[in-house]
């Protein structure tokens, strides 16, 4: 008898003999927050959108490519970029920015002072088409009036916020 171990991998091809089930993906949309060991509590992620599992036909949308359901639940993709005001505003310290992005592409969005200085970075990535919601957390600012600004396929768009502590 040998010492080493050997493992079988059978694959097995099975033919459907009735008509194939109609199956669909599904849209799975998660955030991310840590907590770290002293409970403190991160900002949270932008949303991830990802597929899985199936459904039965009619209870999902396979031609969109990057599913981000808003609040209202509307799931197509967005036909025109689109920069929303932040909620809440004002804000102390956390925030939502909401954007939305017709194309895939290069996406910046930066936070900006009352003198146009550049405090902060919080996306600057390739994004898929789809709506998006990131969050910001002020808690190291001072209170004041900052300026957002995303650039992306073109578009370029900037809202204010008031940060009041």
């Amino acid at each position: 008898m040998s010492d080493h171990s050997h493992v079988l991998i059978v694959f097995v091809e099975q033919k459907v003999t009735t008509a194939p089930a109609k199956t669909l993906e599904y849209p799975v949309r998660y955030r991310v927050q840590a907590v770290d060991k002293y409970d403190d509590v991160s900002v949270l992620s932008d949303f991830v959108n990802t597929r899985g599992g199936s459904l039965e036909a009619g209870s999902g949308n396979r031609n969109a490519t990057n599913l981000s359901e808003t609040d209202e639940g509307d799931s197509e993709l967005p036909v025109e970029y689109s920069l929303s005001q932040n909620y809440p505003n004002p804000f102390n310290p956390g925030t939502n920015i909401k954007y939305d992005l017709p194309f895939g592409g290069l996406v910046t969005l930066k936070i900006y002072d009352i003198l146009g200085k550049e405090v902060y970075t919080l996306i600057n990535e390739y994004k898929d088409a789809g709506r998006y919601i990131t969050g910001f957390n002020g808690s190291d600012m001072s209170s004041g009036i900052y300026y957002y600004t995303i650039r992306a396929g073109g578009f370029t768009q900037t809202k204010r916020m008031i940060l009041l502590k």
